[in-house]
């Protein structure tokens, strides 16, 4: 049945994959993913980057960052990121609870706005066609968010715990003709003991 599904999507029309808009979608995703699972340092490599360490997290100002046109609020206060990266259409937001031995990274890739009905219907068919992919190699399963009225929301999770004990789950979620984001980080509540006790100091 795996494999039934994983043809039916690639039996799909290939704009779905083809498009730029998505190509740069999918590659940050897949930075992001692979760096979450393997506890590993986010690749930067060919990004710009927006900001650093911006400020302390208790009393700065949110920073407005224009992404693609649009005009996107990210607030220290509420530990949005530590660093931001662009690339095309998206932006990357990344936070570090972790060490240098040991990294705990977490994505959020938005757009600064909603995305129109093609672009929307052509990144969800990408996430469920690399999705349907990492499933049949037998490495992940399918771990959506929690569901809320009116927004779209798909996820993905590694079978087994990433280095630092944790589960981790990757994102695609959206409000048609609202906002897009996608969160790719590790499921504090499900890592084993030691690392939960780590991460919630």
């Amino acid at each position: 049945m795996r494999v039934a599904l994983l043809l039916g999507l690639l039996a799909a029309p290939t704009w779905a994959t083809e498009d730029p808009f998505v190509e740069a979608w999918l590659e940050l995703w897949t930075r992001c993913r692979v760096a979450v699972e393997t506890a590993q340092r986010f690749d930067s490599l060919g990004l710009e980057t927006v900001s650093e360490r911006f400020g302390d997290y208790a009393t700065a100002a949110a920073l407005t960052v224009d992404v693609g046109g649009h005009a996107v609020v990210i607030n220290p206060a509420r530990r949005e990121a530590d660093l931001l990266f662009q690339y095309r259409d998206f932006y990357v937001g990344i936070w570090d609870r972790g060490s240098d031995r040991s990294p705990s990274i977490h994505c959020n890739i938005g757009t600064g706005g909603a995305l129109g009905e093609r672009q929307e219907a052509a990144i969800s068919r990408a996430f469920l066609i690399e999705r349907a992919r990492l499933i049949v190699e037998g490495t992940h399963e399918v771990r959506n968010p929690d569901q809320l009225r009116q927004v779209v929301g798909l996820g993905v999770g590694a079978v087994r715990r990433n280095p630092n004990g944790c589960r981790t789950i990757a994102t695609m979620s959206y409000e048609p003709g609202e906002w897009f984001a996608s969160l790719i980080g590790e499921q504090g509540h499900m890592c084993e003991p030691r690392r939960a006790h780590e991460i919630g100091k």
